[in-house]
């Protein structure tokens, strides 16, 4: 028995576009609702240029 997003999977062509692996394209182009964000990476929670103090108990040297 084939279910209907299996038929619909098979209707599609199951296969990815040569568009899809453009290297000069994000895995995402959040356009429109943009559901990821811009497809940015995550930023660093303790980015190098913080100063350092007492406080946060930062390592020696820095």
């Amino acid at each position: 028995m084939v279910s209907e997003t299996h038929r619909r999977f098979l209707a599609d062509g199951g296969h990815i576009s040569y568009g899809a692996l453009a290297k000069d394209k994000p895995a995402c182009d959040a356009g429109g609702g943009q559901p990821y964000g811009k497809c940015l990476p995550a930023r660093s929670g303790n980015p190098s240029n913080r100063g350092c103090s007492v406080y946060h108990k930062c390592r020696v040297g820095n």
